[in-house]
């Protein structure tokens, strides 16, 4: 939701659901987009990172992060 929201696309989208999933798990996010700053970079390939065990998931790790600084989330 946050790279369509920042890029106005979504990240992955095909003619069909099967080429959405393909592309998915075989494409590479396209970050050559001025609405991307490098922090929103970092935090986008955190979060839609492929492999579950290097996947940022933490909600207290997400608040960390460089992109959310001087949010009060309070």
């Amino acid at each position: 939701m946050l790279y369509e929201m920042l890029s106005g696309a979504a990240p992955f989208h095909a003619a069909t659901n099967n080429d959405v999933y393909q592309a998915v798990l075989h494409k590479t996010l396209d970050f050559n987009r001025p609405c991307f700053s490098k922090t929103a970079q970092s935090l986008l390939s955190q979060l839609l990172e492929k492999d579950p065990q290097r996947r940022l998931t933490s909600p207290t790790a997400i608040k960390k992060h460089p992109f959310f600084a001087g949010l009060d989330w309070d």
